[in-house]
């Protein structure tokens, strides 16, 4: 066996438990920033997403501003069938009601938010009880000011989180995203995370890796998952 090959079975072998531990899970997508705009990583993401929704997760993806439409596209292309749905203001309830229709028969929702695609996600992961929300940013995750340097936070949970923000180190620029977090946190999603979309493949880095990609938040006072989940 070669190298690439050893390396190849241990990724494989790495994926496992994380692809039992959320088969079945409900997981809401918003991409933002490059890849938003980038067809080479638009087109990456659909078929991570399409992987994730083959081995039995239920991605929904969040789009905004008309470019759903794109990405199930994209998604077809690479296996999986789109269900595509445009979403006004005021029907979040509507659509976690046809959550189940949508996700029928191995689909992947693929909805377009207009201009709120963050408010969107964050209430669709809330009402949803999604297990993860995930964001994602050209930062390399969620950045914080520690002794006169930048840094990217790897983990956290929403009580230092908040601290943080309290304290002015946490960006500006990332306040949507953070009132996405907490509204899904607070109504019981188990973790969100701030990913870096630059990154190729970083959705399948985070779900199914033990290195992940990005920041992690979790709810106030929840104790921190081991590297590998039981």
């Amino acid at each position: 066996m070669t190298v690439k090959q050893m390396k190849t079975v241990k990724t494989l072998i790495e994926a496992m438990p994380w692809i039992r531990r959320f088969w079945g899970k409900v997981m809401v997508i918003q991409p933002d920033g490059v890849t938003a705009h980038s067809p080479r990583l638009r087109d990456l993401l659909a078929a991570d997403v399409t992987l994730l929704r083959m081995v039995g997760m239920q991605p929904v993806v969040v789009d905004g501003a008309g470019a759903a439409g794109g990405f199930a596209g994209l998604i077809e292309k690479h296996g999986a069938t789109p269900a595509s749905h445009q979403v006004a203001a005021g029907e979040t309830a509507a659509v976690v009601a046809a959550l189940p229709d949508l996700l029928a028969d191995e689909k992947v929702p693929v909805l377009d938010a207009g201009e709120a695609p963050l408010q969107l996600a964050g209430e669709l992961a809330a009402t949803a009880h999604a297990e993860k929300l995930v964001l994602m940013n050209d930062a390399g995750g969620l950045l914080v000011e520690q002794a006169h340097e930048t840094l990217i936070l790897p983990e956290c949970d929403l009580s230092t989180l908040g601290a943080l923000t309290a304290a002015g180190k946490v960006a500006p620029d990332v306040q949507l995203q953070l009132a996405a977090v907490r509204r899904a946190l607070e109504a019981g999603v188990a973790s969100a995370h701030i990913i870096d979309g630059r990154v190729e493949h970083a959705l399948l880095l985070e779900v199914l890796t033990d290195a992940g990609c990005g920041t992690k938040i979790i709810p106030a006072g929840a104790v921190a998952a081991t590297a590998m989940p039981l």
